[in-house]
């Protein structure tokens, strides 16, 4: 019983670490197609040097995506 308490000491004060062995990831395929249209996005915004191309646009008014806007 002592070298149980003992080891659960150890893994408490951090002496000893507890095997943790990864053997799934939950997988969205939404998040998994999310993903994929991001980094085309990014790869065309991208110019070869990986310089950021940037466009601007007019206020396209009522709706627009007060997101995009920078000020």
């Amino acid at each position: 019983m002592r070298s149980s308490q003992k080891s659960i000491e150890e893994v408490l004060t951090g002496k000893r670490p507890i095997k943790m062995a990864v053997t799934d990831f939950p997988i969205s395929q939404d998040a998994v197609d999310a993903q994929v249209r991001l980094q085309g996005r990014l790869s065309d915004a991208l110019c070869e040097s990986g310089a950021l191309r940037v466009k601007v646009v007019e206020d396209s008014g009522p709706g627009n995506d007060d997101d995009a806007k920078v000020g």
